[in-house]
């Protein structure tokens, strides 16, 4: 028997997720998006063309912003958001910019920056800058310059014949190299200090709001404190008179009772507690070794931080510094989302296929409708067969599924076996099982002296059709299925040990495509095939005993059916989606007129 699988997107998908708003502003929504859907967002955004190099992190990005923004600063946070997750951007001429691992971008002929760096857009792009230190030997300069550069994902390189020092780093961190340099270099001291409480970023953040406020006479413009690696040192410069006052301060700080440890209770809505608390226990213990990122310290957990999911009250109950809270919490905003529900309806029918005729779709009334895109994939043939052994075919357009039970219901090849209807959350499996439970014999004790079968095990199995569909909804509403079917029917039976069995024949295929919100995919192509006997006799004399087998005929008749299975999943609510297509009514009318029979 030879199967053939079609299967036809209906409806095609939509763009990435940048929401227009007022004065020429765009929001960004992105809702489980992959690394190249991103970078092709920001090709948009930034008005470059983006080429990906191979090995980049396969990793899904979900960010919202609060605020609308203008295109180049949406293109500036989605360049920081790429950096988070490891892909850094590096140019390639006019127009043009690079995607690569953030681990390989030190390595790419990243552009060369000279003059000064301070007045520049801050950037998460690779960038190569020379530092020449003047007061400081390059030894003192390489010291100061490699604690603050990224790990993993920099360079620092010293030719100390010419005195100068090549650092190879983001643009952000180029700045802050060069502002704390350019701080030593006015006769300052830099030293490196050991936190034991205060995390590096928090520090440093309360250093700098006592350094414009409360303490601003006290502590001048000239002083800074900056965090280094994974947050337990930070690095402080000050002009010789002040360094003792100011690491006095730092040490006062790193007892604050802002560091103390806290325990909170966090009430989830939406999510699951143990799903949560999981995925949270992983990214605090395993974030700062992820490879090739470039994992900002004010993005991490402390050492000491732990969370425990309380199932009764479907809760997290959180250990940690009040920094450690507040990462938390910002974390949950976006998982603890409110999953898009996805109702899924499914016609079943089945074509008995005429003679002559490849393909049961023509009985439905689906044929290629106007504005649609038809495409023909095969595979190679089995050796010794005269067709392939795998076909997609199929149309991209609308469709109305009422129109096609229509055709159907005035076709008495066509069999509507079932149309349910289901409901399922975003990621979320559903099943449609149209079976029947066929008793099974996998056992039998029998008397050895009377030769006989006593007593038999007996299991129900589902023979029929198995229908599985995980939906994914993009934040543009479109909807990627992941759909497995199933087709399993009786085609004979065996004997074994006095049992008969029945011989279960197969169909199953497993596909993954993507329709836009209330669009309709069609599959089809698993086949059958029965062959039956039909006796066919002249009226009255093939009655007559004898003689009536000289009126009688018989033959083997075959039957080929196909199963056709039609999907329309409709997004009904869920956060971070654009909003519902305000013309559905007028593309269902569309629809309706391209299945109407020509």
């Amino acid at each position: 028997m030879t199967s053939r699988f079609i299967i036809a997107l209906l409806v095609a998908a939509a763009t990435h997720a940048a929401e227009p708003s007022p004065a020429g502003t765009v929001r960004l929504a992105l809702s489980d998006e992959d690394v190249p859907q991103a970078l092709a967002l920001y090709g948009k955004l930034a008005g470059v063309t983006v080429i990906s190099s191979p090995g980049l992190p396969m990793t899904r990005i979900t960010h919202e912003t609060a605020t609308p923004m203008t295109p180049v600063a949406a293109a500036a946070a989605l360049e920081s958001l790429l950096a988070v997750n490891g892909v850094a951007l590096v140019p390639a001429g006019p127009g043009t910019v690079r995607a690569v691992p953030a681990a390989r971008a030190a390595n790419e002929a990243p552009e060369f920056i000279t003059g000064e760096v301070a007045s520049l857009p801050p950037s998460q792009r690779v960038v190569t800058r020379m530092f020449r230190p003047s007061k400081v030997s390059v030894a003192q300069a390489e010291t100061v310059l490699r604690d603050l550069s990224t790990p993993g994902s920099s360079k620092v390189q010293t030719l100390a014949s010419a005195g100068t020092l090549l650092v190879t780093d983001s643009l952000t961190n180029i700045q802050r190299m060069d502002r704390i340099l350019n701080l030593i270099e006015k006769e300052s001291t830099a030293k490196t200090i050991e936190l034991k409480a205060a995390r590096g970023s928090d520090l440093a953040r309360e250093f700098k709001s006592l350094q414009t406020g409360a303490l601003r006479d006290r502590v001048g413009a000239e002083v800074s404190v900056e965090p280094l690696g994974d947050g337990s040192r930070v690095l402080v410069t000050a002009p010789a008179a002040r360094l003792e006052e100011t690491l006095a301060l730092v040490a006062e700080l790193d007892k604050a009772p802002g560091s103390s440890v806290k325990t909170e209770v966090h009430l989830l809505k939406q999510a699951d507690s143990a799903d949560v608390a999981a995925l949270v226990k992983e990214i605090a213990t395993g974030g700062r070794a992820m490879p090739g990122a470039q994992k900002a310290d004010a993005n991490q957990f402390s050492p000491g931080f732990s969370v425990f999911p309380d199932k009764r009250s479907n809760s997290l109950v959180a250990v940690g510094l009040p920094s450690d809270q507040e990462r938390l919490r910002e974390l949950l905003r976006s998982l603890d989302s409110r999953l898009a529900q996805v109702r899924i309806e499914v016609v079943i029918a089945e074509v008995t296929l005429g003679d002559g005729e490849v393909s049961g779709l023509a009985a439905l009334g689906i044929t290629d409708a106007v504005g649609s895109s038809s495409f023909n994939v095969s595979t190679d043939s089995v050796p010794g067969a005269s067709s392939p052994a795998l076909t997609l075919r199929g149309t991209t357009g609308p469709r109305s599924l009422q129109a096609v039970l229509g055709i159907a219901a005035q076709n008495t090849r066509v069999k509507v076996l079932s149309t349910p209807t289901v409901v399922t959350s975003h990621a979320s499996r559903a099943i449609v099982n149209v079976s029947q439970s066929q008793p099974i014999v996998t056992g039998s004790q029998s008397d050895l002296a009377a030769a006989t079968v006593s007593r038999s095990t007996v299991t129900y199995r589902d023979i029929g059709i198995k229908l599985e569909v995980t939906p994914r909804v993009g934040s543009d509403r479109s909807v990627q299925m992941q759909v497995s079917q199933l087709v399993e029917n009786i085609v004979g039976t065996t004997t074994i040990d006095r049992n008969e069995q029945p011989i279960i024949g197969k169909r199953e295929a497993s596909s993954q495509v993507t329709v836009a919100d209330g669009g309709v995919v069609v599959l089809a192509g698993l086949r059958a095939s029965t062959e039956r006997k039909v006796e066919s006799k002249v009226w009255l004399l093939g009655s007559i005993p004898l003689l009536g087998n000289l009126f009688t005929s018989n033959q083997n008749v075959s039957e080929t059916r196909e199963l056709v299975i039609l999907l329309r999943p409709t997004v009904e609510s869920g956060d971070n989606l654009a909003p519902a297509a305000s013309k559905k009514d007028e593309a269902s009318k569309s629809a309706q007129e391209a299945l109407a029979p020509r």
